[in-house]
């Protein structure tokens, strides 16, 4: 036992050496250290005395302060709270009544009411559109909560989704409330009508949607799954105020009676128009089936005014029956190599109903139109192909002659034959191929009568109608004007980013569509009242001008909180002019007004002991 403890011991030592040796030595292990330490002295002046010293030197520097050194003493903190385009899109969400419409057919008892979070969601759309993701956070640094009293935690995106389930089952109700309100309220023209359809591509798998799907539209991959949106546009201010969502597998002409139903419903909860409606669309919308349904409808002072993609024999014999220099004496409109010629014809459309075996029969007025520009567009792009097909034929056949191979005229004419019919123009080139073998020549040119005769119905189209009262230039100005529809479209697919790819329910894709299609119908409206007020500016370039306004929140020691609003831009103060919402106040507080439409900064100190009430001021 001895001898282990010794080792034991002897270990330890040795493993200790090389860091610490105290040897044996008694007392202290650190002898360093003091026994006793040794304390400054210092002169300990009273408490209130240093108080006193702190502060005179204190005042001496503040003495020397400037105005932000003192604004940065008293303040915790500031915040940069986004107004933007929401100066000019709030009131007429007030005016249309959006909240109040959705609140009437989706009550709820809890404190966010499913017609303030549509609203929110509209403005979102309109000034930083996203997906249905974080939308609350967006909301915490503009001025929305101090608008609407209600904190932005309120908005997550679960308390979202909810506002769009609560909706789904009365979408057109409420989207025809909102659109009845704005027909009375702007005094819209609902006399012309332009119809059209888009597309919306999707992304995921969406296995089980019946709305999502497959199918072709224009300008659109067919491999992508796509929902197609239905949309009635008015010719005053290109306001859309009509849509409905089809599956992405819908024919376009299987949409045009559903469409008629929903603008019947539409139009007969407005005053209709004395001279009736017309509505406008494109060539999809019209054939001999649609031409039966329109004619039907003629009674109830609704006409139609499209396209015709001439299909029929007759039709097409219509279109190149009538000679250039009768359409040359009849001139409708435009300038120097932009100008519309056009003569009226009466057309036929026969339709026989496959089941009952009934054939129906009628008449209309049919517009053949012959476009300069579209028929030069058409030339140069032939001369063009022609230029193309003469450098082919040069290059892979004519260089090559009597090489091996090429070296009979059977090769060389099958040669080019195989060209010509390659090319769109292959028939107005005349090529010759003669010689003996080992001796082949050949020559080309262009058929000019083949050519004029190529080029001699290009820019020319239909336009039909069953209005009795249409004159050949109301016909084409009218026509022309369609692409307002197109322009909403765009809208919707740019500025707002269309495009619900998290949401993977039918409903609430179809509620997201409202909530896009309200957004779109503010944006038109604001555009629209400028305009009428002699300013020509685009949507998307007011929200431009707006997007750098912010109010700026400040919080200072004591608990006061000062709102001070960005100065307005003399461009930003002509809008609030032209629009009518110069010198109305966005906040009111019990008293307190700020006016931020006038282009002075404003303060907003809440009243002492009062809590802040926050409402907004509506635009009359």
């Amino acid at each position: 036992m001895e001898a282990g403890a010794e080792s034991q011991v002897t270990t330890s030592e040795s493993l200790l050496a090389p860091i610490v040796r105290h040897g044996d030595a008694a007392g202290l292990f650190f002898p360093w250290r003091l026994s006793r330490s040794r304390q400054r002295r210092t002169i300990r002046l009273p408490q209130w005395a240093s108080h006193l010293l702190g502060l005179y030197a204190l005042f001496r520097q503040m003495s020397s302060w400037n105005m932000a050194q003192w604004v940065g003493f008293l303040s915790r903190y500031q915040i940069a709270r986004f107004v933007g385009g929401m100066l000019f899109l709030f009131p007429i969400l007030k005016e249309l009544k959006v909240a109040e419409i959705v609140d009437e057919y989706c009550p709820t008892k809890a404190k966010v009411k499913h017609g303030i979070a549509i609203a929110v969601l509209v403005l979102n759309r309109l000034t930083a559109p996203r997906p249905l993701y974080k939308v609350a956070r967006w909301m915490a640094f503009t001025i929305l909560p101090l608008v609407l009293g209600i904190s932005a935690r309120k908005f997550n995106d679960d308390r979202l989704g909810r506002a769009l389930d609560a909706i789904e089952p009365h979408l057109q109700t409420i989207w025809l409330e909102i659109v009845i309100r704005a027909f009375e309220h702007y005094d819209i023209d609902l006399s012309v009508i332009f119809y059209d359809l888009t597309a919306f591509i999707m992304m995921g798998e969406y296995q089980d949607s019946e709305l999502v799907s497959f199918g072709f539209a224009h300008n659109t991959p067919m491999n992508k799954r796509k929902v197609k949106l239905a949309g009635n546009a008015v010719q005053d201010g290109g306001i859309l105020f009509a849509w409905a969502a089809f599956s992405g597998q819908t024919a376009d002409t299987a949409t045009v009676e559903e469409n008629l139903e929903g603008l019947q419903r539409v139009l007969h909860r407005h005053e209709w128009p004395e001279g009736g409606v017309l509505v406008v669309g494109d060539r999809a919308m019209l054939n001999s089936r649609l031409a039966i349904v329109y004619d039907a409808q003629k009674e109830r002072r609704l006409y139609y005014l499209g396209g015709l993609e001439p299909r029929a024999n007759e039709h097409k014999s219509l279109l190149a029956d009538v000679s250039m220099r009768e359409l040359r004496a009849n001139y409708l409109m435009g300038e120097i190599g932009h100008r519309y010629w056009g003569v009226k014809r009466p057309i036929t459309f026969i339709y026989k109903n496959e089941k009952t075996g009934e054939e129906k029969k009628v008449t209309h007025t049919a517009l053949v139109v012959f476009s300069e520009a579209t028929h030069r567009s058409w030339r140069r792009k032939y001369i063009g192909q022609l230029r193309e097909l003469s450098t082919q034929l040069q290059q892979e056949v004519k260089d090559r002659l009597n090489e091996p191979h090429w070296r009979t005229t059977k090769t060389i004419r099958r040669s080019v034959r195989a060209r010509l019919n390659k090319s769109p123009v292959g028939k107005a080139m005349k090529v010759e191929v003669w010689g003996k073998r080992g001796d082949v020549k050949m020559r080309w040119g262009v058929d000019r009568k083949v050519l004029h005769e190529m080029c001699r119905l290009k820019g020319r189209y239909l336009l039909v109608t069953d209005h009795p009262d249409l004159s050949a230039v109301e016909m084409l100005e009218t026509y022309k004007d369609k692409d307002k529809v197109e322009k909403s479209f765009r809208v919707a697919k740019g500025v707002l980013r269309v495009r619900p790819i998290y949401l993977h329910k039918d409903e609430r894709i179809a509620a997201m569509l409202l909530v896009n299609m309200i957004a779109l119908l503010v944006y038109s409206l604001a555009e629209r009242r400028c305009r009428r007020n002699g300013l020509k500016i685009t949507g998307r370039q007011m929200l431009y001008e707006f997007g750098p306004l912010h109010v700026i929140e400040t919080r200072f020691k004591d608990g006061s909180v000062l709102y001070r609003s960005m100065p307005l831009t003399p461009h930003q103060q002509e809008i609030l002019r032209r629009m009518g919402i110069e010198g109305k106040a966005l906040l009111d507080s019990e008293g307190w007004t700020g006016n931020i439409a006038s282009g002075r900064q404003f303060t907003v100190p809440p009243p002492r002991g009062q809590p802040w009430q926050w409402e907004a001021v509506g635009i009359v």
